[in-house]
């Protein structure tokens, strides 16, 4: 296996050819032969913060889109408990929660993210979003869904 001189890393490349991939696929072809990125023009001494706050925004955005999907989930999961055998619905409704998306708190631009967007505090912990899920999980909100 080859390293990468540049940064002491395995290239992607050599860690796609170890994998067992299924013949001659097109679709895992065209991963296999993608290059490795070019991490060095992701110079960050940026002079111009925008693109600084351009990446806060962007990731504003996507922690909306993911506590939007994490109500729709058990928004939905919540609507099906009616039309699951006992058993299955009280599995289900004690479940709820399972495999909503992870949370970040380990990561330092994460960390960096909600420093200088929320005051430290994380919208994906938040009371509202908490109080929101509750709401859906005993279906009494009024975006809870009937089936």
């Amino acid at each position: 296996m080859r390293m990468n001189h540049k940064n002491d890393s395995i290239l992607a490349e050599n860690i796609l050819e170890e994998l067992p991939f299924p013949g001659n696929d097109p679709e895992m072809l065209e991963i296999r032969n993608k290059p490795e990125p070019d991490y060095s023009l992701m110079d960050c001494s940026c002079n111009n913060c925008q693109d600084l706050i351009k990446s806060y925004l962007l990731i504003d955005s996507l922690v909306q889109d993911i506590l939007g999907l994490e109500e729709e989930m058990v928004r939905w999961r919540q609507a099906l408990l009616r039309h699951l055998p006992p058993i299955d619905a009280q599995n289900l409704k004690s479940d709820i929660y399972d495999n909503l998306a992870r949370r970040y708190y380990d990561n330092k631009s994460y960390q960096s993210y909600l420093k200088r967007m929320y005051n430290g505090q994380d919208p994906m912990e938040s009371k509202e979003h908490n109080q929101m899920l509750h709401r859906l999980k005993e279906g009494t909100d009024e975006t809870s869904v009937v089936l």
